[in-house]
This record gives C-alpha cells, structure tokens and sequence, in this order.
C-alpha cells in the first residue's frame, strides 16, 4: 500500500474536512516537538543543541578510533606472536637439520677412518713384503723363476 505525500498547505490540508482552523493543532505540536525551540534551549548559548551533538559525534569518533587502535595493537600483538613462533619453529628445524648432518658427517668420518685404517695396514705389509725381497735379492741373489725367458 502506498502512502500519499501530503503537498500544499501543510497540517491544514492535512486536517480532516469540517475542522476548521488548524493553528490551535499547530500550537499544541510546536509544544511536542523535539526540534529545539527558544523556549526549550536550557542555556543562553543559541548553538548549544549544535554542540553537544557535536561533542557527542566527537565522542563517538574518539571511541571508534581507541577501538581501531586497540584492533590495531591487537594485530602487531598477535602479528609478533606468530613471527616469534615461526622463528623459533625455523630455529628448532635448523638445530635438528644440523644434528642430522653432524651425525651423518661422524658416519662418514668414521668410514673414511676405517679405509685409512685399512689402507695403511695394506702399505705396511707391501713394504714388510718388499724389504724382504730386497733382502732376498741381495743375499741370495735373484731367484730363478719358473716363467719362460722371452727373448727378443
């Protein structure tokens, strides 16, 4: 349902028929109304209405913007809980990744030491082996050897 704009003469056109006169309605409306009248303002200051719905805006602002700024400092809060928990969780993965390779390196070190063990073993048996046929050359003089000469 549609509701009609009154238009033209205001509260007497919108006055049923046969009331006559509307200013007493208009009187006793002004007295109702809670548009700010001289007879309502409560200081002597015109613009009083004015400033206290400014002040009440401002208040209004001011207490937004703590909000913002809690919401603000909230955020840089938790913002640094999660960048200390992530350091601390690459710090733990690199100390581990670390134990990894120094266990690793301490496998490979001790391989590396069983080889030379190994090794130097082998070279002190070949000198052994080659001081003795040194000896035996020289003392008994070179031995004959079962493989046929080739001559050239």
């Amino acid at each position: 349902m549609k509701t009609q704009r009154l238009r033209g003469g205001g509260i007497l056109h919108a006055s049923p028929p046969g009331v006559g006169n509307a200013a007493p309605q208009l009187a006793e409306a002004q007295d109702m109304s809670i548009t700010p009248t001289p007879t309502h303002w409560r200081s002597g200051n015109v613009m009083q209405h004015v400033l206290d719905d400014g002040s009440m805006e401002s208040a209004n602002a001011s207490k937004h913007a703590q909000v913002l700024v809690g919401a603000l400092e909230a955020a840089q809060t938790q913002q640094q809980d999660i960048y200390q928990m992530v350091r601390e969780q690459v710090q733990e993965h690199l100390a581990e990744e670390l134990s990894n390779w120094r266990a690793e390196k301490q496998i490979h070190e001790g391989i590396y030491l069983e080889w030379i063990t190994k090794l130097e073993l082998e070279v002190s048996k070949l000198r052994t082996e080659l001081t003795e046929a040194r000896h035996n050359i020289q003392h008994n003089g070179p031995e004959k050897q079962d493989t046929p000469a080739i001559n050239a």
